[in-house]
């Protein structure tokens, strides 16, 4: 089987490679932390749902179905994509003030459920359904946008709840949903344009990269995650240098619809969202 540096796999790679280092920076951290368990599972979902995809997307299009590649979907993508949102919207709850806290408990538990039935779904999908990838890219889409959709509407009413406690708290949850905002503005790009396709794949890769970048600025600033002044140095060194990386790659490394037989020749072919859609169909009737 051949290894293929696509370059979802790269871009996958900076991202975990940022989420290693807020891991393993909290774990550090000597100053009290608030909400600190939310947070560090925030970036420990994050580091194994971006390794799955530095796996998923290094190997042939003939590794889907295999034995490892349903093992991989079950128990890593899927877990580590529900612990991703359900930790991002639980540190929402706590970010700087806590608020909601009844609320909070019962859309922790909503959530739970809700990734249970997510997870059975796809192990369906593996298991019977023969590794559909329509199925499980939709059914991700539909599992993921509402629950960002809703850490965008809390961050907001808790804006408007703490505007009369605390201004400057007020406006960083403002900020705090406009950072949201990006993630979402990078599902719409893809579904417009087409996932892999140049434009659609530039628009995804970077509003997700700079919505973690803004988060991470966003915490510091607020010291939500305390750091020293070495610390940020040596941070925003590394986000810079990823950043060019990031240019760098979408530039010079475009991406190729992984359906096509050379995939090793990334010419930058940009179908839209309907013949990439047509085209795992075709490919999953064949198989």
């Amino acid at each position: 089987m051949r290894f293929l540096f696509h370059t979802h796999a790269v871009m996958s790679f900076i991202l975990a490679l940022t989420a290693l280092g807020m891991f393993v920076h909290l774990m550090k951290v000597k100053e009290p932390v608030k909400a600190k368990f939310w947070i560090v599972a925030f970036y420990f979902g994050l580091l194994g749902w971006q390794i799955e995809n530095v796996i998923r997307y290094s190997l042939p299009l003939s590794y889907l179905g295999m034995v490892p590649y349903k093992i991989q979907t079950i128990f890593l993508y899927i877990p580590s994509l529900a612990l991703t949102l359900i930790a991002h919207t639980q540190y929402t709850y706590r970010f700087l003030i806590p608020a909601f806290n009844r609320e909070r408990e019962i859309v922790l538990k909503v959530a739970i459920a809700v990734s249970i039935a997510e997870l059975a779904l796809v192990v369906w999908n593996e298991l019977f359904n023969h590794s559909n990838l329509v199925v499980l890219l939709l059914s991700c889409f539909a599992f993921s946008l509402p629950m960002t959709f809703w850490s965008i509407s809390l961050a907001i009413r808790k804006a408007k709840h703490l505007s009369t406690i605390n201004k400057q708290v007020s406006k960083f949850h403002y900020y705090f949903a406009i950072i949201n905002l990006l993630y979402v503005g990078a599902s719409i790009f893809s579904l417009l344009f087409g996932f892999f396709s140049t434009p659609g794949f530039w628009s995804y890769f970077l509003f997700v990269w700079f919505g973690n970048l803004a988060s991470i600025v966003l915490y510091i600033v607020t010291a939500a995650i305390p750091a020293s002044f070495q610390a940020k140095v040596t941070g925003f060194t590394f986000v810079l240098a990823a950043t060019v990386l990031t240019v760098i790659t979408l530039t010079f490394y475009p991406p190729v619809l992984l359906m096509t037989s050379n995939m090793t020749n990334q010419v930058g072919y940009s179908p839209s969202s309907p013949l990439l859609t047509q085209k795992i169909v075709e490919l999953n009737e064949n198989k």
